[in-house]
């Protein structure tokens, strides 16, 4: 799924970087960024990504936000990639004693303009930790 992503976008970016339109140009280098930043997501966090889930976090706090609308970037695999990207996230937050997993059903991957309050109210239990560890 990534890599055909990847495929997808340095091919608009060739695209855009031969079209006559100058605005069509410019884009063709946030294309090839977004290009780069999902074959690190997919060759390099990836292996971190994966050590996460697979370690204990024993006692220390984790927080963990996902949103529920998918990426139309991800094209036809958007909800299904949405659904098992938020099973990962439950799965991160069971991984500590102390895991928190907050859902923000109508949040895009932009969770604090998406939901602003959610994201307080997770950032306000933080805060109230560190103030009791103090």
């Amino acid at each position: 799924m990534f890599q055909r992503e990847v495929r997808n976008l340095k091919i608009a970016a060739g695209a855009a970087e031969n079209s006559e339109d100058q605005r069509e140009q410019i884009r063709s280098g946030y294309l090839l960024t977004l290009a780069s930043e999902h074959e690190y997501l997919i060759n390099g966090a990836s292996p971190l990504i994966k050590s996460c889930h697979n370690k204990s976090w024993g006692n220390t706090p984790l927080y963990v936000i996902a949103s529920g609308r998918p990426n139309h970037q991800f094209g036809d695999d958007a909800v299904r990639f949405q659904k098992y990207w938020n099973k990962q996230c439950r799965k991160l937050a069971s991984r500590s004693n102390h895991g928190h997993y907050y859902f923000a059903p109508r949040s895009s991957h932009n969770l604090p303009l998406d939901d602003p309050k959610l994201v307080i109210h997770v950032l306000e239990k933080i805060l109230s930790l560190i103030q009791k560890g103090a």
